[in-house]
């Protein structure tokens, strides 16, 4: 009887896995006038329609083409392989530009994979696809919110590619540099065209001087001028300069500033009996890096921070400079009629405070395109019913790139 048992058992809990694993890249068909491929219905229907007419208008702005597909099970394949070959399959992008995005979400191995066509690699990188899931839809995931998770990310998705959209390669290069970084090349780029003003402004000036010799004074100094605030080694020289000084002044050995007894510097390793708990925390998100000096008899100890570039500020609570945006989630969607409310949450890494603020979600706008709400149900498929040259894609390809995360 035992055994019967047990053989019934294990048929429950296999059958599944071969149900689902039917799941083929040549009989897994595209969606219909919808950009959600649901065929296991894990997202929500009113979901579905929200995200396709969020991503039909991303669609009519840039010609980019991003594409969910949410199952349950593929099996024993790899997430990453499945989706590069259903993204070449279904020809995710326009041809000439490459520019599709397949975000595939597979259930039962709790995956999330971002799969760029070849023409945004650059944008869509490894690190970039991670830092969104992670920091934007992986919490939806873990409680079951498969819609509001894949819904979160989008939002990131179309505000991240609709910039480098806007701006081009340079727009990217642009967006990944630090805040401080950004505003020191505005002021530059904007120093150096006030400059070349001036300078046509000279030029005038001493053409219009009858005495050559006085030409020749307000000219003279200008190749000078030019030469050190438009030549290129002479932004990077003084930077290079500093980064050296900054280093040898934080290395040079140093006296006691009370006993006045030579120091020596500690490892990382040694140091951390002298830091506190939140010095070191503070040392592990990058915040502030500190060093210690002990005297050489040990009776004399000199903690030294240098604060760091990073996004986290300090906490009102515990002081520890661990305090950083976490993650932003709809509270309520919007509709045709209601606008809806969303939340942004920082916390502190170090004692877990947390600050929430809500936001107000813009009303939906009635979209002029061909398909209805109810076309979400196209995102189930059957084998017969149409075959691969029904997609409504650009033909674009991928490969590879991107990058994934398990939740």
């Amino acid at each position: 009887m035992k055994i019967i048992v047990f053989f019934f058992i294990a048929i429950f809990q296999v059958l599944p896995s071969y149900v689902f694993a039917q799941y083929e890249v040549g009989a897994l068909r595209p969606p219909v006038q919808t950009y959600v491929s649901n065929p296991d219905h894990i997202i929500s229907d009113n979901k579905v329609s929200e995200i396709s007419r969020k991503l039909l208008a991303f669609e009519k702005k840039t010609s980019m083409e991003i594409v969910v597909v949410a199952l349950a099970t593929v099996g024993n394949q790899m997430p990453k392989e499945f989706g590069l070959k259903l993204f070449n399959e279904w020809g995710i992008g326009k041809k000439e530009k490459n520019n599709g995005l397949m975000i595939l979400l597979v259930k039962d191995q709790r995956r999330i994979e971002f799969i760029p066509g070849t023409g945004l690699k650059k944008a869509i990188t490894q690190a970039k696809s991670i830092e969104i899931q992670q920091m934007y839809m992986l919490s939806y995931f873990r409680a079951d919110d498969y819609g509001g998770g894949i819904n979160a990310g989008l939002d990131e998705v179309i505000s991240f590619l609709g910039y480098y959209h806007s701006m081009g390669a340079a727009g990217l290069f642009f967006s990944g540099l630090h805040p401080a970084l950004k505003i020191y090349l505005i002021i530059g780029t904007v120093g150096i065209l006030v400059f070349l003003l001036f300078i046509i402004f000279s030029l005038f000036i001493a053409l219009s001087k009858k005495d050559p010799f006085v030409a020749h004074k307000i000219l003279h100094p200008l190749t000078h001028i030019a030469f050190v605030v438009l030549f290129p080694i002479h932004f990077i020289l003084p930077l290079c300069i500093i980064y050296f000084l900054k280093n040898y002044y934080r290395k040079i050995p140093r006296n006691g500033p009370v006993s006045g007894k030579k120091m020596r510097k500690l490892s990382e390793e040694e140091e951390d009996e002298y830091l506190s708990k939140i010095q070191i925390k503070e040392e592990s998100l990058s915040s502030i890096q500190y060093d210690v000096w002990v005297s050489v008899e040990g009776d004399e100890v000199l903690i030294l921070d240098y604060p760091q570039f990073s996004e986290y500020k300090k906490c009102s609570s515990c002081k520890a400079k661990s305090f950083s945006f976490d993650k932003k989630r709809v509270i309520s969607s919007p509709t045709y009629t209601n606008s809806g409310r969303g939340e942004k949450v920082w916390s502190c890494k170090n004692c877990s405070k947390t600050r929430r603020i809500t936001y107000t979600i813009s009303r939906l706008v009635e979209s002029s395109s061909s398909y209805s709400s109810g076309s979400s149900s196209s995102s189930s498929y059957s084998s017969s019913s149409y075959s691969s040259s029904s997609s409504s894609f650009g033909g674009g390809s991928s490969s590879g790139g991107g990058g994934g995360s398990s939740w």
